[in-house]
Protein backbone atom coordinates (compact mmCIF):
# COMPACT_ATOMS: atom_id res chain seq x y z
CA UNK A 1 0.00 0.00 0.00
CA UNK A 2 2.69 2.34 1.27
CA UNK A 3 4.42 1.45 -2.49
CA UNK A 4 1.26 2.45 -4.30
CA UNK A 5 0.87 5.86 -2.04
CA UNK A 6 4.36 6.49 -2.98
CA UNK A 7 4.24 6.21 -6.49
CA UNK A 8 0.90 8.14 -6.65
CA UNK A 9 2.51 10.50 -4.80
CA UNK A 10 5.91 10.86 -7.23
CA UNK A 11 3.39 11.26 -10.16
CA UNK A 12 1.36 13.87 -8.96
CA UNK A 13 4.94 15.86 -8.26
CA UNK A 14 6.11 15.74 -11.98
CA UNK A 15 2.51 17.06 -12.72
CA UNK A 16 2.87 19.95 -10.38
CA UNK A 17 6.54 20.61 -11.38
CA UNK A 18 5.13 20.38 -15.00
CA UNK A 19 2.43 23.25 -14.31
CA UNK A 20 4.38 25.60 -12.47
CA UNK A 21 6.92 25.48 -15.16
CA UNK A 22 4.03 26.75 -17.40
CA UNK A 23 3.54 29.88 -14.78
CA UNK A 24 7.50 29.85 -14.69
CA UNK A 25 7.42 30.48 -18.53
CA UNK A 26 4.23 31.63 -19.40
CA UNK A 27 1.62 30.72 -21.60
CA UNK A 28 2.80 30.46 -25.18
CA UNK A 29 0.42 32.16 -27.69
CA UNK A 30 2.28 30.99 -30.91
CA UNK A 31 4.71 27.88 -31.92
CA UNK A 32 7.44 29.80 -34.03
CA UNK A 33 8.59 27.00 -35.71
CA UNK A 34 5.32 24.86 -36.23
CA UNK A 35 3.22 28.83 -36.83
CA UNK A 36 0.36 28.22 -35.34
CA UNK A 37 -1.69 29.65 -32.36
CA UNK A 38 -1.52 27.58 -29.30
CA UNK A 39 -4.35 26.63 -27.43
CA UNK A 40 -4.63 27.63 -23.68
CA UNK A 41 -6.15 25.86 -20.95
CA UNK A 42 -10.19 26.11 -21.47
CA UNK A 43 -12.72 27.49 -18.08
CA UNK A 44 -14.51 24.71 -16.49
CA UNK A 45 -18.07 25.22 -17.24
CA UNK A 46 -21.07 22.41 -17.05
CA UNK A 47 -22.16 23.54 -20.44
CA UNK A 48 -18.53 23.32 -21.95
CA UNK A 49 -17.88 19.73 -20.42
CA UNK A 50 -21.39 18.55 -21.40
CA UNK A 51 -20.89 19.29 -25.54
CA UNK A 52 -17.16 18.12 -24.81
CA UNK A 53 -15.86 21.48 -25.85
CA UNK A 54 -13.70 21.51 -22.46
CA UNK A 55 -12.18 17.97 -23.22
CA UNK A 56 -11.84 19.16 -26.23
CA UNK A 57 -9.76 22.23 -25.63
CA UNK A 58 -8.04 20.50 -22.79
CA UNK A 59 -6.48 17.85 -25.04
CA UNK A 60 -5.13 20.51 -27.06
CA UNK A 61 -3.74 22.39 -24.55
CA UNK A 62 -1.88 20.09 -22.73
CA UNK A 63 -0.09 18.92 -25.82
CA UNK A 64 0.70 22.44 -26.96
CA UNK A 65 1.29 24.16 -23.45
CA UNK A 66 2.99 21.33 -21.12
CA UNK A 67 6.55 20.62 -21.31
CA UNK A 68 6.29 17.24 -22.70
CA UNK A 69 3.26 18.04 -23.98
CA UNK A 70 3.18 15.86 -26.72
CA UNK A 71 3.73 12.43 -24.97
CA UNK A 72 1.50 13.34 -21.50
CA UNK A 73 -1.34 13.92 -24.22
CA UNK A 74 -0.75 10.01 -25.90
CA UNK A 75 -1.05 8.83 -22.07
CA UNK A 76 -3.51 11.68 -21.08
CA UNK A 77 -5.57 9.97 -24.26
CA UNK A 78 -4.63 6.35 -23.62
CA UNK A 79 -6.35 6.65 -19.82
CA UNK A 80 -9.67 8.47 -21.29
CA UNK A 81 -10.49 5.14 -23.72
CA UNK A 82 -9.42 2.94 -20.58
CA UNK A 83 -11.81 4.75 -18.35
CA UNK A 84 -14.63 5.36 -20.63
CA UNK A 85 -14.20 2.67 -22.49
CA UNK A 86 -14.23 4.75 -25.99
CA UNK A 87 -12.57 4.60 -29.10
CA UNK A 88 -11.21 7.26 -31.15
CA UNK A 89 -15.22 8.89 -32.59
CA UNK A 90 -15.68 9.63 -36.47
CA UNK A 91 -15.57 13.60 -36.94
CA UNK A 92 -18.69 14.70 -39.67
CA UNK A 93 -18.04 17.69 -41.34
CA UNK A 94 -20.21 19.43 -43.43
CA UNK A 95 -19.27 20.97 -46.83
CA UNK A 96 -20.60 23.89 -47.65
CA UNK A 97 -19.45 24.57 -51.68
CA UNK A 98 -19.58 28.00 -53.27
CA UNK A 99 -23.15 26.74 -55.40
CA UNK A 100 -24.42 26.63 -51.20
CA UNK A 101 -25.05 22.85 -51.73
CA UNK A 102 -24.25 20.78 -48.57
CA UNK A 103 -22.67 17.44 -48.10
CA UNK A 104 -22.01 15.65 -45.46
CA UNK A 105 -18.91 13.18 -45.10
CA UNK A 106 -17.48 11.20 -42.63
CA UNK A 107 -13.54 11.28 -41.91
CA UNK A 108 -11.54 9.73 -39.23
CA UNK A 109 -9.64 11.59 -37.02
CA UNK A 110 -6.21 11.30 -36.65
CA UNK A 111 -3.72 12.73 -33.09
CA UNK A 112 -0.63 11.63 -34.58
CA UNK A 113 1.94 14.65 -34.84
CA UNK A 114 2.99 16.78 -37.60
CA UNK A 115 6.95 16.90 -36.62
CA UNK A 116 7.98 15.34 -39.45
CA UNK A 117 6.38 17.86 -41.52
CA UNK A 118 6.86 21.05 -39.58
CA UNK A 119 11.16 20.74 -39.21
CA UNK A 120 11.97 20.60 -42.83
CA UNK A 121 13.28 24.56 -43.12
CA UNK A 122 14.07 24.96 -47.05
CA UNK A 123 10.84 24.61 -48.60
CA UNK A 124 11.48 23.14 -52.61
CA UNK A 125 8.87 23.18 -55.36
CA UNK A 126 7.31 20.05 -54.16
CA UNK A 127 5.93 19.17 -50.96
CA UNK A 128 7.53 17.47 -48.42
CA UNK A 129 7.39 13.34 -48.30
CA UNK A 130 4.29 12.01 -46.56
CA UNK A 131 4.31 8.59 -45.18
CA UNK A 132 0.65 7.06 -44.77
CA UNK A 133 0.56 6.08 -40.90
CA UNK A 134 3.06 7.29 -38.08
CA UNK A 135 3.93 5.54 -35.01
CA UNK A 136 2.14 7.41 -32.17
CA UNK A 137 2.83 5.73 -28.27
CA UNK A 138 2.16 2.68 -28.49
CA UNK A 139 -0.76 3.12 -32.01
CA UNK A 140 -0.16 3.04 -35.22
CA UNK A 141 -2.55 6.16 -36.14
CA UNK A 142 -3.42 6.43 -40.32
CA UNK A 143 -3.62 9.23 -42.19
CA UNK A 144 -6.72 9.92 -44.29
CA UNK A 145 -5.60 12.75 -46.52
CA UNK A 146 -8.67 14.99 -46.52
CA UNK A 147 -7.28 17.51 -49.13
CA UNK A 148 -8.19 17.00 -53.01
CA UNK A 149 -6.36 19.04 -55.86
CA UNK A 150 -8.67 20.47 -58.19
CA UNK A 151 -6.76 21.69 -60.84
CA UNK A 152 -3.80 23.97 -61.39
CA UNK A 153 -2.95 27.53 -62.50
CA UNK A 154 -1.11 27.52 -65.45
CA UNK A 155 -0.37 30.59 -67.25
CA UNK A 156 -2.46 29.72 -69.97
CA UNK A 157 -4.82 30.06 -67.23
CA UNK A 158 -4.07 32.85 -65.93
CA UNK A 159 -3.90 35.00 -68.83
CA UNK A 160 -7.59 33.81 -69.46
CA UNK A 161 -8.81 35.37 -66.27
CA UNK A 162 -10.57 38.55 -66.76
CA UNK A 163 -7.93 41.14 -65.59
CA UNK A 164 -9.30 44.52 -67.11
CA UNK A 165 -11.30 46.62 -64.96
CA UNK A 166 -15.17 46.43 -65.01
CA UNK A 167 -16.90 49.54 -65.04
CA UNK A 168 -19.42 48.80 -62.79
CA UNK A 169 -20.74 51.21 -60.41
CA UNK A 170 -24.08 51.28 -59.89
CA UNK A 171 -25.76 47.57 -58.42
CA UNK A 172 -28.93 46.38 -56.04
CA UNK A 173 -28.40 44.37 -53.57
CA UNK A 174 -30.59 43.34 -50.43
CA UNK A 175 -29.43 43.65 -46.64
CA UNK A 176 -30.09 42.53 -43.39
CA UNK A 177 -28.33 44.31 -40.78
CA UNK A 178 -26.29 41.50 -38.36
CA UNK A 179 -24.76 43.49 -35.57
CA UNK A 180 -21.03 44.58 -35.09
CA UNK A 181 -20.84 46.95 -37.94
CA UNK A 182 -22.03 43.75 -40.42
CA UNK A 183 -24.86 43.60 -42.65
CA UNK A 184 -25.92 40.57 -44.88
CA UNK A 185 -26.00 40.42 -48.41
CA UNK A 186 -29.32 38.00 -48.62
CA UNK A 187 -28.97 36.42 -52.04
CA UNK A 188 -25.37 36.04 -52.03
CA UNK A 189 -25.26 35.57 -48.48
CA UNK A 190 -21.67 37.26 -47.33
CA UNK A 191 -21.69 39.38 -44.47
CA UNK A 192 -20.20 42.76 -44.85
CA UNK A 193 -18.84 45.52 -43.07
CA UNK A 194 -20.28 49.15 -43.18
CA UNK A 195 -18.21 51.47 -45.74
CA UNK A 196 -15.93 53.94 -44.14
CA UNK A 197 -17.17 57.46 -44.92
CA UNK A 198 -14.53 59.79 -47.09
CA UNK A 199 -14.85 62.47 -44.35
CA UNK A 200 -13.81 60.23 -41.28
CA UNK A 201 -10.65 58.73 -43.05
CA UNK A 202 -9.16 61.84 -44.44
CA UNK A 203 -7.00 62.23 -41.48
CA UNK A 204 -5.85 59.02 -41.13
CA UNK A 205 -4.74 58.80 -44.84
CA UNK A 206 -3.22 62.09 -45.07
CA UNK A 207 -1.12 61.17 -42.31
CA UNK A 208 0.18 57.99 -43.80
CA UNK A 209 0.87 59.58 -47.11
CA UNK A 210 3.07 62.34 -45.52
CA UNK A 211 5.07 60.01 -43.29
CA UNK A 212 5.72 57.78 -46.92
CA UNK A 213 6.49 60.95 -48.84
CA UNK A 214 9.02 62.13 -46.56
CA UNK A 215 10.93 59.00 -46.31
CA UNK A 216 11.35 58.59 -49.91
CA UNK A 217 12.32 62.12 -50.56
CA UNK A 218 15.17 61.16 -47.61
CA UNK A 219 15.90 57.85 -48.61
CA UNK A 220 16.14 58.06 -52.12
CA UNK A 221 18.65 55.03 -52.93
CA UNK A 222 15.35 53.08 -52.12
CA UNK A 223 12.20 52.65 -54.29
CA UNK A 224 8.69 53.39 -52.56
CA UNK A 225 5.84 51.77 -53.42
CA UNK A 226 2.53 51.58 -51.93
CA UNK A 227 -0.22 49.04 -53.01
CA UNK A 228 -3.80 49.61 -51.40
CA UNK A 229 -6.28 46.92 -51.39
CA UNK A 230 -10.03 47.71 -51.66
CA UNK A 231 -12.38 46.02 -49.48
CA UNK A 232 -15.77 45.81 -48.46
CA UNK A 233 -15.20 49.65 -46.49
CA UNK A 234 -14.73 50.61 -49.74
CA UNK A 235 -17.73 49.64 -51.47
CA UNK A 236 -21.19 51.94 -50.76
CA UNK A 237 -23.41 48.63 -50.51
CA UNK A 238 -26.37 50.67 -48.74
CA UNK A 239 -27.01 52.82 -51.55
CA UNK A 240 -25.30 50.35 -54.40
CA UNK A 241 -22.45 52.68 -55.26
CA UNK A 242 -18.64 51.93 -56.61
CA UNK A 243 -16.86 55.54 -55.99
CA UNK A 244 -13.17 54.33 -55.14
CA UNK A 245 -13.48 57.24 -52.89
CA UNK A 246 -10.81 56.27 -50.06
CA UNK A 247 -8.73 55.16 -52.90
CA UNK A 248 -8.69 57.97 -55.11
CA UNK A 249 -8.19 60.16 -52.12
CA UNK A 250 -5.00 58.18 -51.14
CA UNK A 251 -3.50 58.51 -54.51
CA UNK A 252 -3.67 62.43 -54.48
CA UNK A 253 -1.97 62.70 -51.38
CA UNK A 254 1.59 60.80 -52.46
CA UNK A 255 3.86 62.87 -54.13
CA UNK A 256 7.16 61.59 -56.16
CA UNK A 257 9.11 59.52 -56.09
CA UNK A 258 6.54 57.55 -53.97
CA UNK A 259 4.44 55.02 -55.87
CA UNK A 260 0.76 54.44 -55.71
CA UNK A 261 -1.75 51.85 -57.09
CA UNK A 262 -4.84 50.63 -55.45
CA UNK A 263 -6.38 47.38 -56.51
CA UNK A 264 -9.77 48.10 -56.97
CA UNK A 265 -13.41 46.52 -57.09
CA UNK A 266 -15.10 47.45 -59.84
CA UNK A 267 -18.07 45.47 -59.74
CA UNK A 268 -20.06 44.10 -56.90
CA UNK A 269 -19.40 40.60 -58.71
CA UNK A 270 -15.81 41.08 -58.24
CA UNK A 271 -16.11 41.24 -54.63
CA UNK A 272 -18.75 38.56 -54.34
CA UNK A 273 -16.43 36.06 -56.18
CA UNK A 274 -12.85 37.39 -54.70
CA UNK A 275 -13.60 37.59 -50.84
CA UNK A 276 -14.82 34.97 -48.45
CA UNK A 277 -18.56 34.98 -47.29
CA UNK A 278 -17.26 35.38 -43.74
CA UNK A 279 -14.12 36.83 -43.62
CA UNK A 280 -12.40 40.24 -44.11
CA UNK A 281 -9.58 38.60 -46.23
CA UNK A 282 -9.61 37.68 -49.88
CA UNK A 283 -9.94 34.42 -51.52
CA UNK A 284 -7.95 32.47 -53.78
CA UNK A 285 -9.25 34.15 -57.20
CA UNK A 286 -8.50 37.57 -55.76
CA UNK A 287 -4.71 36.78 -54.33
CA UNK A 288 -3.97 35.57 -57.39
CA UNK A 289 -5.01 39.03 -59.50
CA UNK A 290 -3.30 40.94 -56.55
CA UNK A 291 -0.24 39.25 -56.49
CA UNK A 292 -0.23 39.69 -60.59
CA UNK A 293 -1.42 43.35 -60.15
CA UNK A 294 1.34 43.58 -57.31
CA UNK A 295 4.45 42.25 -59.13
CA UNK A 296 3.30 43.96 -62.34
CA UNK A 297 3.58 47.52 -60.61
CA UNK A 298 6.83 47.01 -58.95
CA UNK A 299 8.82 44.64 -61.27
CA UNK A 300 7.46 46.15 -64.46
CA UNK A 301 5.19 44.13 -66.96
CA UNK A 302 8.05 42.01 -68.45
CA UNK A 303 8.14 40.36 -64.84
CA UNK A 304 7.49 36.51 -65.78
CA UNK A 305 4.65 35.10 -62.83
CA UNK A 306 4.88 32.24 -61.19
CA UNK A 307 2.35 28.80 -61.82
CA UNK A 308 0.25 28.09 -59.05
CA UNK A 309 -1.84 25.19 -57.91
CA UNK A 310 -5.12 25.46 -56.43
CA UNK A 311 -6.28 23.16 -53.50
CA UNK A 312 -10.05 22.61 -52.60
CA UNK A 313 -10.28 21.27 -48.94
CA UNK A 314 -13.93 19.86 -47.53
CA UNK A 315 -13.04 21.90 -44.35
CA UNK A 316 -15.81 24.64 -43.58
CA UNK A 317 -14.29 27.98 -42.89
CA UNK A 318 -15.94 30.32 -40.27
CA UNK A 319 -14.28 33.44 -40.90
CA UNK A 320 -13.52 36.94 -38.64
CA UNK A 321 -16.82 38.14 -38.63
CA UNK A 322 -18.57 34.87 -38.21
CA UNK A 323 -16.38 34.61 -35.13
CA UNK A 324 -17.06 38.24 -34.53
CA UNK A 325 -21.05 37.32 -34.26
CA UNK A 326 -20.58 34.08 -33.15
CA UNK A 327 -22.34 33.01 -35.91
CA UNK A 328 -21.44 29.92 -38.02
CA UNK A 329 -24.58 29.20 -40.26
CA UNK A 330 -22.86 30.99 -42.91
CA UNK A 331 -19.37 29.45 -43.90
CA UNK A 332 -16.95 29.21 -46.78
CA UNK A 333 -15.40 26.02 -48.27
CA UNK A 334 -12.05 26.53 -47.40
CA UNK A 335 -9.17 26.75 -50.74
CA UNK A 336 -5.74 27.76 -50.80
CA UNK A 337 -2.78 28.32 -53.34
CA UNK A 338 0.50 27.17 -53.19
CA UNK A 339 2.97 28.91 -55.79
CA UNK A 340 5.77 27.13 -57.58
CA UNK A 341 8.79 28.18 -56.77
CA UNK A 342 12.73 27.86 -56.72
CA UNK A 343 14.09 26.83 -52.93
CA UNK A 344 14.65 29.11 -50.20
CA UNK A 345 15.12 29.47 -46.68
CA UNK A 346 12.71 31.26 -43.82
CA UNK A 347 13.80 33.34 -40.29
CA UNK A 348 10.55 34.16 -38.39
CA UNK A 349 11.71 36.89 -35.48
CA UNK A 350 14.96 36.45 -36.81
CA UNK A 351 14.87 32.40 -36.05
CA UNK A 352 15.42 29.81 -39.07
CA UNK A 353 11.85 28.49 -39.43
CA UNK A 354 8.96 27.07 -41.37
CA UNK A 355 5.97 29.76 -42.25
CA UNK A 356 2.71 28.16 -43.07
CA UNK A 357 1.34 24.86 -42.93
CA UNK A 358 0.18 24.29 -46.66
CA UNK A 359 2.26 21.23 -47.00
CA UNK A 360 0.27 19.95 -43.70
CA UNK A 361 -2.92 20.82 -44.71
CA UNK A 362 -1.75 18.93 -48.46
CA UNK A 363 -1.16 15.88 -46.31
CA UNK A 364 -4.43 16.19 -44.51
CA UNK A 365 -2.94 17.18 -41.33
CA UNK A 366 -5.31 20.02 -40.26
CA UNK A 367 -8.27 20.54 -37.15
CA UNK A 368 -11.72 20.07 -37.89
CA UNK A 369 -13.62 22.56 -35.72
CA UNK A 370 -15.97 25.08 -35.95
CA UNK A 371 -14.07 28.33 -36.16
CA UNK A 372 -11.15 27.46 -36.36
CA UNK A 373 -8.82 30.06 -38.42
CA UNK A 374 -8.06 27.60 -41.30
CA UNK A 375 -6.78 31.32 -43.04
CA UNK A 376 -4.19 32.07 -40.58
CA UNK A 377 -3.54 28.07 -40.20
CA UNK A 378 -2.79 27.16 -43.37
CA UNK A 379 -1.40 30.39 -45.29
CA UNK A 380 0.41 31.65 -42.23
CA UNK A 381 0.12 33.51 -38.92
CA UNK A 382 1.19 36.61 -38.22
CA UNK A 383 4.71 37.62 -36.61
CA UNK A 384 6.84 40.95 -36.77
CA UNK A 385 9.49 40.04 -38.84
CA UNK A 386 9.22 37.01 -41.59
CA UNK A 387 12.19 36.61 -43.57
CA UNK A 388 12.39 35.66 -46.84
CA UNK A 389 15.85 34.43 -48.71
CA UNK A 390 15.80 33.27 -52.31
CA UNK A 391 19.34 33.15 -52.69
CA UNK A 392 19.61 35.26 -56.18
CA UNK A 393 21.89 38.26 -55.30
CA UNK A 394 21.09 39.30 -58.70
CA UNK A 395 18.22 40.99 -57.57
CA UNK A 396 16.81 43.73 -55.19
CA UNK A 397 16.70 42.93 -51.27
CA UNK A 398 12.88 43.95 -50.51
CA UNK A 399 10.75 45.37 -47.12
CA UNK A 400 7.23 44.67 -47.22
CA UNK A 401 5.10 46.56 -44.41
CA UNK A 402 2.43 44.47 -44.25
CA UNK A 403 -1.20 43.32 -42.47
CA UNK A 404 -2.77 40.23 -42.94
CA UNK A 405 -3.83 39.99 -46.58
CA UNK A 406 0.34 39.38 -47.50
CA UNK A 407 0.25 35.76 -45.34
CA UNK A 408 -1.09 33.48 -48.65
CA UNK A 409 1.35 35.17 -50.86
CA UNK A 410 4.72 36.20 -49.00
CA UNK A 411 6.58 32.93 -50.95
CA UNK A 412 5.68 34.26 -54.23
CA UNK A 413 6.06 37.30 -53.53
CA UNK A 414 9.45 37.02 -52.14
CA UNK A 415 10.85 35.05 -55.18
CA UNK A 416 10.88 38.31 -57.12
CA UNK A 417 13.38 39.13 -55.11
CA UNK A 418 17.03 38.07 -53.46
CA UNK A 419 15.76 39.02 -49.66
CA UNK A 420 12.45 39.76 -48.52
CA UNK A 421 11.68 41.12 -45.08
CA UNK A 422 7.62 41.15 -44.21
CA UNK A 423 7.18 43.47 -41.07
CA UNK A 424 4.18 43.30 -39.16
CA UNK A 425 4.11 46.62 -36.67
CA UNK A 426 1.69 44.86 -34.67
CA UNK A 427 3.70 42.49 -33.36
CA UNK A 428 7.48 43.58 -34.70
CA UNK A 429 8.54 45.84 -31.53
CA UNK A 430 7.40 42.72 -29.28
CA UNK A 431 9.03 39.88 -31.07
CA UNK A 432 12.31 41.91 -32.16
CA UNK A 433 13.07 43.43 -28.64
CA UNK A 434 13.48 46.99 -30.24
CA UNK A 435 11.18 49.60 -31.78
CA UNK A 436 11.38 49.57 -35.86
CA UNK A 437 13.86 52.18 -37.19
CA UNK A 438 13.84 52.31 -40.43
CA UNK A 439 17.25 53.46 -41.38
CA UNK A 440 18.94 50.97 -39.41
CA UNK A 441 16.49 48.39 -41.30
CA UNK A 442 17.69 50.01 -44.30
CA UNK A 443 21.01 50.16 -43.49
CA UNK A 444 21.62 46.56 -41.86
CA UNK A 445 20.07 44.48 -44.40
CA UNK A 446 20.83 46.66 -48.20
CA UNK A 447 17.52 46.93 -49.19
CA UNK A 448 16.26 48.70 -52.13
CA UNK A 449 12.84 48.63 -52.43
CA UNK A 450 10.50 49.48 -49.73
CA UNK A 451 6.18 48.48 -50.15
CA UNK A 452 3.38 49.70 -47.86
CA UNK A 453 0.47 46.61 -49.00
CA UNK A 454 -2.73 46.23 -47.18
CA UNK A 455 -6.18 47.29 -46.66
CA UNK A 456 -7.50 50.54 -45.70
CA UNK A 457 -7.16 49.94 -41.68
CA UNK A 458 -3.51 49.00 -42.76
CA UNK A 459 -3.36 52.69 -44.45
CA UNK A 460 -4.60 54.36 -41.26
CA UNK A 461 -3.95 55.10 -37.74
CA UNK A 462 -0.55 55.15 -35.94
CA UNK A 463 0.26 51.61 -35.61
CA UNK A 464 1.17 50.52 -39.37
CA UNK A 465 3.44 54.40 -39.35
CA UNK A 466 6.72 53.55 -40.56
CA UNK A 467 9.16 55.08 -37.65
CA UNK A 468 12.79 56.29 -38.71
Amino acid sequence: MKRHIAFLTSILLIFMILFVGIFIRGIKDISVVENKKLAKFPVFTLNTFFNHSFQDTLEEAISDQLILGEALKDKYLTLKKMSMGLMVDSLTTEVVDTTNNTNETDSSISNASTESTTQEIEMTTEPPAFEASVQAGDEILDFVPRVEKIESYEKPYMSLLKWQSIDDTNFKIELVPKGEGLVEAVDEKHLIFNSVPLAIAKEGLSTKAKTINELAVNYPEVQFYNFYIESDVDLDFINGKITHDLSNYLSEQFESPARFKAFTIDSLETYINGFYRTDHHWDTERQLEGYRSLILFIKGENEPLLDFDLYLTNLKYNGYKSRLLNEFTTADRFKFIVPKTEKYTVYINGYKGYYGQKYEFINGQFTQKVAENYYGDCNGADFGLVEFDFNQPEKENAVFFIDSFSNPLKDAIASHFNKTYFVDFRYYEQAMGKPFDFGDFVNENDINVAVNMGYYYFFVGDTFNIQD
